[in-house]
């Protein structure tokens, strides 16, 4: 799959558009993502309930809630987990890609945008395709930690990037692909996010790789993840956390479900803002007309790329089990030309 989304790319990039226009994006990715197979019953949500809510909820220090107020201090944050040694790396080691989003990685976009008519209802579709990723060698010192009842490491890291003498390596690729569609002039919208996290390690021990895919549907959130090449079962993780401050409504504050932990819905606020860009600041690729259930549409095409750095805080718990984070993105245009 990865050699396919490399492919389409380079093929945007240098401007061959004749071997792209048959199909749009989600017609390309629909078999690649809808593969992943996010899927959850009721009766699986049921067997959650009963097995962690007799836990009671976890109230978490003070300290989590303002680790953005340390300039040289990033927050990490592990899944759930009985392996203490490798719940704590691996929080270390979010904690190093929490630092990494914070100074900034370079993520090309491919968007796509069209209009059409369907089932009585002018409907509006936005899909993006983004790839990010970053390298460094770094050494690190743990100033706070704690670890939850339901066996979630939490570790305010100070990161040190070391060209030359890092006693520890990491490779991370960032990919997402997203839609958004607005309903008679945005009457009513609906978001579809799917993000793939793939982080490889040097020098953390029990922890070589791990990789993580997060389905987003509007506030749900529905993670798969693999350690080591092991897959993580979430049919038994159901976490819930004492309420913490009152929340307004603002800007840029995301509010997810944490019921399978603190870092899904930490980190994909973090993806949100990474991957959502303002169509005005891309490059007109192509415009192309195409028939779809028997009308025609006009898709539009566009690219950038751009050094995107994270600005997460972390705003507080809802009664309802929601973490309330206001993320921004700081981007810098790179020239594609």
């Amino acid at each position: 799959m990865l050699k396919q989304l490399v492919v389409l790319f380079l093929t945007v990039c240098l401007g061959y558009t004749s071997q792209i226009q048959a199909q749009s994006l989600s017609q390309q990715l629909k078999n690649q993502f809808d593969a992943v197979g996010f899927i959850e019953t009721d009766n699986q949500q049921l067997a959650e309930d009963m097995m962690w809510r007799i836990q009671g909820p976890d109230t978490l220090p003070e300290w989590i809630f303002n680790a953005h107020n340390h300039k040289n201090l990033t927050l990490g944050v592990s899944i759930p987990s009985n392996d203490t040694l490798q719940s704590r790396n691996q929080a270390i080691a979010n904690a190093v890609l929490a630092h990494l989003l914070k100074n900034g990685i370079n993520v090309f976009s491919l968007t796509e945008m069209y209009t059409f008519s369907e089932d009585n209802e002018n409907k509006t579709v936005i899909e993006e395709l983004k790839k990010g990723g970053t390298k460094k060698l770094f050494n690190y010192n743990v100033v706070k930690e704690y670890k939850s009842k339901f066996g979630e490491y939490f570790c305010l890291v100070e990161v040190k990037e070391n060209k030359s003498n890092g006693k520890n390596k990491i490779v991370c690729q960032i990919e997402s692909y997203t839609k958004y569609t607005s309903y008679n002039n945005a009457d009513h919208t609906n978001e579809e996010g799917f993000y793939k996290l793939d982080i490889e390690l040097f020098g953390l021990p029990g922890l070589e790789r791990y990789s993580t895919n997060i389905y987003r549907s509007n506030n749900n959130i529905e993670p798969k993840t693999s350690i080591n090449s092991i897959e993580v079962d979430h049919s038994k993780i159901f976490c819930t956390y004492q309420k913490r401050g009152e929340i307004a409504e603002k800007e840029h504050i995301t509010y997810t479900k944490l019921n399978k932990g603190f870092w899904y819905p930490y980190i994909t606020s973090q993806l949100m803002q990474i991957f959502y860009q303002d169509s005005s600041e891309q490059v007109h690729v192509s415009t192309i007309v195409e028939n779809y259930k028997n009308q025609m549409r006009e898709i539009t095409r566009f690219n950038s790329m751009h050094i995107i750095k994270i600005d997460p805080s972390i705003v507080g718990i809802s009664s309802d089990n929601n973490l309330k984070v206001e993320t921004k993105a700081h981007k810098e245009k790179i020239n594609l030309q």
